[in-house]
């Protein structure tokens, strides 16, 4: 991998005022492992898939409303207009990892002024005991909507590596809902990381399920490139055992009159880590924007630990609004005296609030996420 090891894993180092929270170190230790042949999906995932990515294989379903297609390095890639690494930023070395050695993946490509009805639903296998490389790439039309699932599981007992980019590109008055169920075993190592652009008018609405695993790094970085592009994402995120999750939320506004809203819920158990950092730019150009940001997240025990980081950079004066809160806390006694009193145990009232805490108003989701 030339190259590789000149570029560092953070662009800026640790230091007494800015704090990265993904231990690199452990990344770097596996970032060598032999390529996986692991081809089972876990149990949570029975269900249908267009697609289904593993080690020793890609499964595409063919369908008539929607283009899916295999795609690996070096593979010509027809009908789709993006390329695979055309959007993933080379200026860190997981990136640069993860563009030398995958070797899976699927595109979906919904055609302009298309409205999908079924959700298409793409199943990523990997995080075993050696290394899992898998790309997805997302079309979206001018004037299309479309619901794309995407579900990142792993072996239970994988001590692995696994990087899995996904890369979507929305036209014009474009309507993407992106949901994600993401899972790594409990000692592996996951690095997940969406860059998504959209253009006028297009919107993105997202929500993910995480659940740490090993050492988890979820990333999210969303480009509003021209006049009214939304987003609006959504996180649960789950830390239990000693899993170590790394969750980060990037919102950049290129065109005016654009919106994000990032919000996250997470709770954090047993002796884990949970971080969720949130950042919003308001470029020059992006007069009359608007973006918030709101972190929550529970201790649910004296040994967890938990960061809340949301970010503003504003480069205009011209801003409808700009906001963000962010809270780590544990439990309200009060509640928990409430469902007490009503003659639940504090573990029965522990699990009815977390519950409360982490539905995404998706029954679909709530559904798969109960599950894992």
């Amino acid at each position: 991998m030339s190259g590789v090891e000149s570029v560092p894993y953070q662009r800026i180092r640790d230091s007494p005022t800015i704090k990265y929270y993904t231990d690199w170190r452990l990344f770097e230790e596996k970032r060598s492992l032999p390529y996986e042949e692991y081809g089972a999906p876990p149990p949570w995932t029975r269900r249908k898939y267009d697609a289904v990515i593993t080690g020793k294989e890609i499964m595409v379903e063919k369908r008539e409303d929607v283009l899916v297609e295999e795609i690996t390095p070096g593979r010509r890639i027809h009908g789709i207009w993006i390329k695979p690494l055309q959007m993933l930023p080379s200026d860190t070395r997981m990136s640069l990892i993860h563009a030398y050695r995958w070797r899976a993946g699927a595109a979906v490509m919904i055609p302009p002024a298309r409205v999908i009805q079924e959700p298409v639903r793409i199943l990523s296998v990997g995080g075993g005991d050696g290394y899992a490389g898998h790309h997805i790439l997302l079309y979206l039309g001018r004037g299309s909507q479309a619901r794309v699932e995407i579900h990142d599981a792993a072996p239970e007992e994988g001590r692995g590596l696994k990087t899995l980019v996904v890369e979507a590109m929305l036209e014009a008055s474009s309507h993407l809902e992106l949901i994600t169920m993401a899972k790594p075993s409990a000692s592996s190592l996951l690095y997940h990381r969406k860059i998504i652009g959209v253009e006028a008018g297009g919107r993105v609405d997202s929500r993910s399920i995480v659940i740490g695993g090993g050492f988890t790094h979820y990333r999210e970085d969303y480009e509003l490139r021209d006049t009214k592009a939304e987003v609006s994402a959504d996180y649960r995120l789950v830390s239990s055992g000693k899993c170590r999750l790394d969750a980060i939320s990037n919102a950049v506004h290129k065109g005016s009159k654009t919106r994000s809203i990032i919000k996250a819920r997470g709770a954090v158990m047993d002796e884990a880590y949970l971080t969720h950092r949130g950042l919003a730019r308001i470029g020059r150009e992006a007069v009359e924007s608007e973006t918030s940001i709101d972190s929550l997240i529970l201790l649910l025990s004296r040994k967890a630990k938990a960061n809340a980081v949301p970010m503003l950079e504003i480069r205009t004066s011209r801003v409808n609004s700009a906001c963000h809160a962010a809270s780590v806390a544990s439990l309200d006694e009060d509640h928990l005296f409430y469902l007490a009193s009503r003659g639940l145990s504090r573990d029965e009232a522990t699990r009815l609030l977390l519950r409360d805490l982490l539905e995404t108003g998706d029954s679909d989701v709530n559904m798969d996420w109960r599950c894992m």
